[in-house]
């Protein structure tokens, strides 16, 4: 066999190979995904476990560092075109008719080089932006959309031939189909035009020639406006992945790792203002309403336990206008109405640093939330399993930008932050805050 021939020959069978294990995890992944979501509605659980699967060798390796005489070739971006090709789930009764959907990615990513602290820490990750667009597989009720996606990969396994990446985008989606009583009462999934969108991946990866990459995997694509008007079940995509990335300069050398230095954080206290706004109501109804201002309050100790993790426990006060709106004009209580509009919980959390940013994950117990239950039981005899469990689980997700750099200074830091605040997955509003650590 002539060596062009049998090159391309075993270049095929590779190919078959990441084509046929991608697509065993994404069935396994989809069927376990299908499960939690339609029958507890765990997508904003599902966005959690993202950010962890994502992030978890940095937790399994914290603090990695590099030689020191080891240098990385600066300005050294790259193209980057993916293919997602999915279903969107299923996840309310008399969902409509759908196809297959297809999302196309093309991107600038940047290899990070050294420059920044965090580059050594997290091992060198790749950092771009890219645009996405969308066709979901029923035109006439959820259309198109085009999603601009800032987003953060990692590579592990680097002196593997097949080399596993895994990848995390937060961004903003525009719709050109959404609900509306008269033209679309059908797309109960997306009820306003601009949505967020969150994107997970986890793909192999090989290098076919000194500047190309290519690589197959599953994704995970999320798109919800946090209850901010309704209807907002949000829509979710599992998705098989393929694609490329081509170095425009020649693709740099990583260096081997180190053994980690240690790190010994103080205690911190933590106080955070925050403010959001959303419909009353369920998922999918009352539709049409105002808005309500929610205003909260956080007060927490945090603990760095490394260079890059961060955790947290403390305490959340949220007082709802909509809960007491309600309750003056259904006479619902005969005292305590204000009290009886907040919710207060206590919650552990983590935080991922990536220089002046924070990714946060914070998960809640509501040990005094009268509300929702009591509403709930204006129309039925009891809770169900998933009612019961949005009533006393909350959790949020969010991002946090640091005025000054956690790693130069551990006191006093004024931050600013964005969270999607959930119950037990289901979102509530979308939070944004001040705060100061001291």
């Amino acid at each position: 066999m002539k060596a062009p021939v049998f090159i391309m020959a075993l270049f095929f069978i590779l190919l078959s190979r990441i084509v046929c294990l991608a697509g065993l995890i994404y069935t396994v992944s989809t069927g376990i995904l299908v499960f939690l979501y339609n029958y507890y509605k765990f997508a904003g659980v599902i966005r959690i476990l993202l950010i962890i699967l994502t992030f978890l060798p940095c937790i399994a390796y914290p603090g990695l560092k590099v030689s020191p005489d080891s240098v990385i070739q600066s300005n050294n971006p790259l193209i980057e075109s993916n293919i997602y090709y999915g279903k969107i789930f299923n996840n309310y009764p008399d969902f409509p008719e759908r196809k297959n959907s297809l999302f196309i990615e093309l991107g600038l990513t940047y290899q990070t080089d050294g420059s920044r602290k965090w580059h050594s820490i997290y091992y060198y990750p790749q950092a771009g932006v890219s645009l996405i667009f969308g066709e979901l597989g029923n035109n006439e009720v959820f259309g198109q959309n085009i999603s601009i996606l800032p987003h953060l990969s990692f590579t592990h396994f680097r002196n593997r031939m097949f080399k596993l990446e895994t990848g995390i985008g937060f961004g903003f989606s525009y719709f050109n189909r959404i609900y509306d009583a008269t033209d679309n009462p059908d797309n109960l999934l997306i009820g306003s035009a601009v949505t967020n969108i969150t994107c997970g991946s986890a793909s192999l990866k090989i290098n076919i020639s000194d500047r190309m990459i290519l690589k197959g995997g599953i994704s995970f694509l999320h798109f919800s406006n946090g209850h901010y008007q309704l209807p907002n079940i949000g829509l979710n995509c599992p998705a098989a992945n393929l694609g490329v990335k081509y170095y425009l300069n020649t693709k740099p050398v990583i260096p081997l790792r180190e053994k980690p230095e240690p790190y010994k954080g103080n205690i911190l206290f933590n106080v955070r203002l925050g403010f959001g706004m959303h419909e009353f109501g369920v998922a999918t109804k009352p539709l049409g309403g105002p808005k309500y201002p929610i205003y909260m309050c956080t007060a927490f100790v945090s603990r760095r336990y490394t260079r890059i993790n961060n955790v947290h426990a403390g305490l959340f006060i949220h007082y709802y206008t909509s809960f007491y709106d309600y309750i003056i004009d259904q006479e619902m209580y005969d005292s305590n109405r204000s009290l009886n509009s907040m919710c207060l919980s206590a919650f552990l959390g983590h935080e991922f640093l990536i220089g002046r940013i924070g990714l946060v994950t914070q998960c809640g117990f509501n040990f005094y939330n009268p509300f929702p239950k009591d509403y709930i039981l204006l129309t039925q005899d009891k809770l169900d399993i998933a009612e019961v469990l949005e009533n006393y689980i909350s959790n949020k997700l969010g991002m946090q930008y640091y005025f000054s750099g956690p790693s130069e200074t551990n006191r006093n830091k004024l931050f600013v932050g964005l969270y999607i605040k959930a119950k037990f997955g289901v979102a509530d509003f979308v939070e944004y805050a001040i705060g100061y650590s001291f």
